[in-house]
């Protein structure tokens, strides 16, 4: 039986699925990079795929919803395209295309985008070449399609370059320890995510400790490095704040202090609107308290604006709690229908739906 079948025949789970929890330190882990800078051939961009995904701390950012923070990258997206018709000749256009692109595949979860973010770095290093492209680039968009070989030769690259600079080495670093993360390799991960916070102490790098400290299941440790990444944000970001919140809920979700989850997960949502992913943490909580009904209209809600697989089977699992008999149909429908989506998915990205 595959991972896919699993998932969509297990009990819901008191804790986020696995290609959840990868998907969230995917997202937590990128959220300072600047956008590409201009370079030559004898430097790499400081960036590793993200023009703002989740806002970096002291971010001048004032959008107050999912839709705005997705109309913004779409807008962003059309910006960029523009100057790649009028610049055929450019990679570096290309691959702030891929950037903004994956800001959008981690916006909507879609693995469509998630594919237009790899097909503009391709296009990128078709006009660089193997010796002078966006390696660091590529190489954020490796690990959050969880491509971690390919990752780790790119950043190899990006740290043999000449004139790197501090804040680029800094970054190789927290994506290599990433990427070891997502690879079950937490001791020496661990060890990298220490120095990075000894060396730049910031509001990611206290992220990246909540995370690992979470991975031991020492959720007090988890919770205090959370606390400590609060007092760092300096933003005005209602994405970057939301997605703080989300995190305090999950670690209270994965002890099981319900309460306590749904209350970060409820303050999030009123922070960040619209955001299926805090919705959906929400609907989580409310399923395993027994709100079967409220967890059903939202848990349709969210498959209706995401068409997410994960979403498809999440809603099939309620429907067979509240009354298996009388939505049979409904329920063989989703399934299959999750199963086809994740199948497509994995044909073209093996390892990002089972995974994330």
């Amino acid at each position: 039986m595959s991972t896919a079948d699993t998932m969509a025949r297990k009990p819901l789970p008191l804790s986020p699925a696995p290609w959840l929890r990868a998907a969230l330190l995917c997202t937590s882990v990128l959220i300072s990079a600047p956008a590409p800078a201009s370079a030559n051939r004898a430097s790499i961009p400081v960036d590793t795929g993200t023009t703002g995904e989740v806002p970096a701390a002291g971010a001048v950012r004032t959008s107050g919803s999912f839709d705005e923070e997705l109309a913004r990258v779409d807008a962003t997206i059309d910006s960029i395209e523009r100057l790649v018709r009028a610049n055929k000749r450019s990679w570096l256009h290309l691959e702030r295309l891929a950037s903004a692109r994956l800001d959008r595949a981690r916006l909507s979860g879609n693995a469509t985008d998630y594919r237009a973010a790899l097909d503009a770095i391709d296009r990128a290093f078709a006009l660089s070449g193997d010796k002078a492209g966006p390696f660091l680039t590529r190489a954020g968009i490796n690990v959050a399609v969880h491509r971690f070989d390919q990752a780790m030769s790119d950043l190899d690259i990006a740290g043999n370059a000449l004139l790197v600079d501090q804040a680029t080495a800094l970054r190789i670093k927290g994506l290599r320890a990433d990427a070891l993360m997502q690879t079950e390799n937490h001791v020496e991960a661990g060890a990298i995510y220490q120095q990075l916070n000894a060396s730049a102490p910031s509001m990611i790098s206290a992220v990246r400790m909540a995370h690992w400290h979470s991975a031991q299941s020492d959720y007090q440790a988890a919770e205090q490095w959370l606390e400590v990444a609060s007092e760092r944000f300096l933003g005005t970001s209602a994405y970057a704040l939301g997605w703080m919140q989300l995190q305090r809920g999950i670690v209270h979700l994965e002890q099981q202090q319900l309460d306590e989850a749904h209350h970060y997960f409820t303050m999030a949502n009123e922070t960040f609107p619209g955001y299926w992913l805090i919705e959906e943490h929400v609907a989580e909580v409310d399923t395993l308290q027994g709100r079967l009904e409220q967890a059903e209209v939202s848990y349709r809600d969210i498959v209706a604006r995401t068409g997410l697989p994960q979403m498809m089977i999440a809603l099939a699992d309620v429907l067979e709690a509240r009354d298996a008999a009388s939505h049979e149909t409904e329920i063989a429908s989703l399934r299959d229908q999750s199963q086809s989506l994740i199948d497509a998915a994995e044909q073209d990205l093996p390892g990002l739906m089972t995974d994330h």
